[in-house]
């Protein structure tokens, strides 16, 4: 199609991977519709001065299709060429023209109904108010900048072609600030609707929710779109009716996808990395799409860290104290109330938009215990607990056999799978005159009943439940009672996270030391690392490897990891000198940035475990491997390194890097941070990186023993040395 004109070639090819046979010559298209009796359509497509009145006459096009933005002298004159001609011909702008074609205006309504039904703001009282007046100010951190949420499409995604991660704790919102994004998107199509026909059309914004997706694949997501039953009420989009089209759509950026909760997908960590490998190759060729995951989800972290760049990653932070007042206000509450439950959920969970919604709900006005306050799983199940004590007198049960009860649904999907309203019940024993049915028919505040049966609306609440099942029925009747749960399911990341604040570390360890020989225990172990691994994230997060490595040694009572399965397991900055593998099956597990794996005693098996900057294998030559990332890491600093010996300066204009590999390492070992486009691009070191690199330059100066010694005992240090000798 080397003579075809631009706006006809990007026509053409979307037709044709529709489906539609197209000969495309210069600004002419012949497109055969593909039907049991095939339609032809002659169109004319190209920039509107290019088009002769000669060509119009002798073509009679039944369309014309010009670039966005066309000159309206030109374009009336095309339009008098066509009524000369007595058709009933249009010339259309391209974007409108394609947007017809694949049903745009759908896509906004669904958009639009997205926001509008967002179960969040439905069960906490903000139903009435628009999705605007709902909406309070949140901040991101994207890369090194602070970012108002306002911003963070056109932060994030300031070029045509170009992709951002959004990564928050659970009940951050996530999934709301991606509904408005898309809902402020969709008022804005419509308004552009109503404009002079020649202004281009803005691109169409929507939210896919990936819970329980098999692959993110271009044909999957376009076979999720165009199926009614799968989109959760929306309506189909059928003529996304391959990855071939969506790409085209999104390449010519007709649409952007909102790809909401990977850490929520069914599939392993090794499908959605190539999956995310293939995105990221359209990006390449102009399009744009947002990722959005659960903060610190194991298994979608290496994904993260190795598809997108520090600056295409945005962090959701929490709520600062006036907007926690401004979000509650907006939901009833006084300046009175909302300061005593902003006072109230002092702590973690002060924050938390879905714990502040909780509290307003359930009254509350006092502080909870030290305890509960100290911890965010303790305090959902308190709030989850005064949420269903205020429903005693709809539903007709006491708040604890209504959370007991949830307790038990929790378990049985977890064990049979999605059960409908009468197979449910039958589960749980429940005759319809028993007052306990009306939690399944009603049905509860917290359920929904969804086409493939009954469900929890938060999957929070879901992960809560399903991890208090598993505890409640370990600590009452002991570890053999729920092993059959924990041999037949790998537990989700939210699941194992809410069992590491439940369970004691000492049930854990007993359950890990027990079955350590059990030849049928892979996936029961799976899990119960999973749960020591959260636990070791918990109160060790910041901590050196070799301090965490000791924190799990100590939850699981030994330094063995054997017979365990490692699937979608991410273990990170551990130090396993000295630890034992055996009999480990690693697909879908990987171990980052860990230390002395070659000190460890091993055997083959480790072979099948995916490992990101460390290594089962010796490092060959290693005093000469050492002095290299010395001497690497000394041209590094020597740029920021102060003459008086105080703290490296934390700022480094990429311009001014020499060893931007070296800068990028430092990245990825989480020590800097990279933001900014072109001449203000820079790195910035963290307060951990600062520590680090002042560490080595007041040792370097001190001679080479000093360093050496350094080297030696300093692990993080020891770390970076290691990993720029390697690289």
């Amino acid at each position: 199609m080397a003579d075809v004109s631009v706006v006809g070639e990007q026509i053409a090819r979307l037709f044709r991977a529709s489906g539609w046979d197209v000969v495309a010559r210069r600004s002419i298209l012949r497109a055969t519709e593909p039907a049991y009796e095939p339609v032809i359509h002659d169109w004319m497509a190209g920039s509107a001065r290019s088009l002769s009145d000669a060509e119009i006459y002798v073509h009679s096009p039944s369309r014309v299709i010009v670039e966005d933005g066309a000159p309206e002298r030109e374009v009336d004159r095309i339009r008098s060429a066509l009524e000369a001609l007595g058709t009933n011909a249009r010339v259309l702008p391209q974007s409108r023209f394609v947007d017809d074609y694949w049903g745009a205006a759908i896509a906004v309504q669904n958009a639009i109904r997205d926001a509008e039904t967002s179960d969040v703001d439905v069960l906490f009282g903000a139903d009435e108010l628009s999705v605007d007046d709902r909406h309070v100010g949140a901040q991101l951190r994207l890369g090194a900048l602070s970012v108002p949420d306002h911003r963070a499409i056109e932060s994030g995604l300031p070029l045509r072609g170009a992709c951002m991660a959004v990564i928050a704790d659970a009940g951050l919102g996530k999934s709301e600030l991606l509904r408005w994004h898309a809902w402020r998107s969709a008022m804005l199509y419509r308004g552009s609707l109503g404009s002079r026909r020649l202004v281009p059309l803005p691109p169409v914004y929507l939210r896919v929710p990936l819970r329980d997706f098999k692959s993110l694949s271009l044909d999957y997501v376009a076979h999720q779109l165009s199926q009614p039953a799968q989109l959760n009420g929306l309506l189909p989009l059928p003529r996304i009716r391959s990855g071939a089209v969506l790409r085209e759509l999104l390449i010519q950026q007709r649409l952007t996808l909102f790809l909401d909760g990977l850490d929520e997908m069914s599939a392993d960590s090794q499908t959605v990395d190539g999956d995310i490998v293939e995105w990221r190759k359209v990006v390449r060729d102009g399009a744009s799409f947002v990722l959005s995951c659960r903060e610190g989800h194991e298994s979608s972290r290496g994904t993260i860290a190795r598809r997108f760049d520090p600056d295409e990653i945005a962090r959701l932070t929490p709520l600062d104290r006036n907007v926690a007042h401004e979000l509650l206000r907006k939901r009833g509450a006084t300046e009175t109330i909302a300061s005593q439950v902003t006072a109230a959920l002092s702590g973690p969970s002060a924050g938390i938009p879905l714990f502040l919604l909780l509290a307003h709900r359930v009254g509350l006005q006092e502080a909870p215990s030290e305890a509960v306050g100290a911890s965010r799983t303790l305090m959902l199940l308190d709030l989850l607990k005064l949420f269903c004590k205020r429903d005693e007198a709809r539903v007709g049960v006491t708040s604890e056999d209504q959370i007991d009860t949830l307790t038990q649904i929790a378990e049985h999907l977890m064990i049979a799978g999605p059960l409908h309203q009468e197979e449910l019940l039958r589960n749980l024993g429940v005759g319809d005159s028993d007052p306990l049915a009306r939690i399944v028919r009603n049905p509860h505040a917290l359920l929904e009943n969804g086409s493939d049966g009954v469900q929890f609306k938060f999957p929070e609440f879901e992960a809560l439940f399903r991890a208090r099942a598993i505890s409640e029925g370990w600590r009452n009747y002991g570890f053999n009672s729920i092993a059959s749960i924990l041999k037949s399911e790998e537990l989700s990341e939210l699941v194992v996270e809410y069992l590491a604040r439940l369970l004691h570390p000492a049930a854990v360890s007993g359950a890990w030391v027990s079955t350590e020989n059990q030849g049928d225990a892979a996936l029961l172990r799976r899990n119960l690392l999973g749960v020591a691994l959260a636990r070791v994230d918990d109160i060790a997060h910041n901590e050196s490897p070799n301090a965490r490595a000791t924190q799990l040694a100590g939850i699981l009572g030994n330094r063995r990891l054997m017979n365990a399965s490692l699937s979608a397991l991410y273990l990170n900055r551990y130090d396993f000198a000295d630890w034992q593998f055996a009999h480990v099956q690693g697909h879908d597990g990987t171990l980052s940035y860990c230390e002395n794996l070659w000190r460890s005693d091993h055997d083959e098996s480790v072979k099948t475990i995916a490992t990101d900057e460390c290594s089962f294998t010796p490092p060959a030559a290693s005093v000469i491997n050492v002095a290299n990332g010395i001497n690497r890491l000394r041209r590094i600093v020597r740029p920021i390194r102060r003459k008086n010996g105080g703290p490296v300066v934390s700022l480094m204009d990429r311009d001014e890097v020499s060893d931007m590999d070296g800068w990028a390492l430092l990245t990825k070992m989480k020590l800097a941070s990279f933001a900014g486009k072109a001449s203000k691009a820079r790195w910035t070191l963290n307060s951990d990186g600062i520590r680090v690199l002042t560490a080595f330059c007041i040792a370097d100066a001190g001679g080479d023993e000093t360093l050496a010694a350094l080297v030696d005992s300093d692990q993080d240090v020891r770390s970076v040395v290691t990993a720029l000798a390697r690289s």
